[in-house]
C-alpha cells in the first residue's frame, strides 16, 4: 500500500485532522484523543495501529487542542514532572523503546525518505536526451550537451551517468574538464549549475 492510497475509513500514511478531531480508520470517528479511543474503542495497542495504517511513530495522536492542552500542564507543573522523571528514569527501557521505535518505521516515513533520495539523486533521463548524447561526435560536444541538460534542475551528474550506464565518476571528469565558463559545482558535486558572472 502507497502513502495516500485508501485505507479504511482514512488514507494510509496520514493522519487526517481536523477542528473535530483525528480520523480514526477503523470506524470513521473522529477523536480528540485517538490514541485512547483505539486503545479502549477498537481494543488494538496504538503501535499496532500505526503499523496497520503506516503512521509514523512520533506523530502525536491526539488533536492539537489536547497537544496545547497537555503542554500548557506540563509548564505550569514542570518542577514536579521533571521531579518525577528523575524518580522513575529507566535507560535500559528507553534505549529498547527507541530501538522499537527504529525498527518500526512507518510506510509514510520510509516513503518520505525515499522520495527525497530520489530528488537528490535526480530524474532519470528521457529518452530523447539518452539519444542526443549518444549522438555527440566527440567528448567537447558531449559535455556541451549534457551541460545544457543539467540546467534542468531535476537533473544530476548521477542521474545523467547512470541513465547513460557511465560511471559517475567518469561523467564528472568530463563535465568538469569541458564545462563552460561561469560553470561551477553546488552542493556535493553531484549537481552543476550557472552562476552569474561577476
Amino acid at each position: 500500500m502507497q502513502v495516500g492510497d485508501k485505507d479504511g475509513h482514512g488514507r494510509y500514511g496520514i493522519i487526517d485532522e481536523s477542528p473535530d478531531g483525528l480520523l480514526c480508520h477503523e470506524c470513521g470517528k473522529r477523536f480528540k484523543h485517538l490514541s485512547t479511543h483505539v486503545s479502549l474503542g477498537h481494543r488494538i495497542k496504538v503501535a499496532d495501529y500505526r503499523e496497520r495504517h503506516g503512521l509514523h511513530a512520533q506523530k502525536p495522536l491526539v488533536s492539537q487542542q489536547v497537544r496545547g492542552n497537555m503542554r500548557r500542564s506540563w509548564e505550569k507543573h514542570s518542577s514536579e514532572h521533571l521531579a518525577d522523571l528523575d524518580a522513575h528514569r529507566n535507560p535500559i527501557k528507553a534505549v529498547e523503546a527507541s530501538r522499537e521505535i527504529s525498527r518500526n518505521r512507518s510506510a509514510g516515513a520510509k516513503a518520505g525518505r525515499v522520495a527525497a533520495l530520489k530528488s537528490r539523486r535526480g530524474r532519470p533521463l528521457t529518452q530523447q536526451e539518452i539519444d542526443v548524447l549518444n549522438a555527440a561526435p566527440g567528448i567537447p560536444e558531449w559535455s556541451e550537451l549534457a551541460h545544457k541538460i543539467l540546467e534542468d534542475s531535476s537533473v544530476s551528474v548521477r542521474s545523467l551517468a547512470e541513465s547513460l550506464g557511465m560511471k559517475h565518476v567518469t561523467a564528472h571528469q568530463r563535465l568538469k574538464r569541458y564545462r563552460p565558463p561561469g560553470w561551477e559545482s553546488r552542493g556535493s558535486g553531484n549537481f552543476f549549475s550557472a552562476t552569474e558572472a561577476p
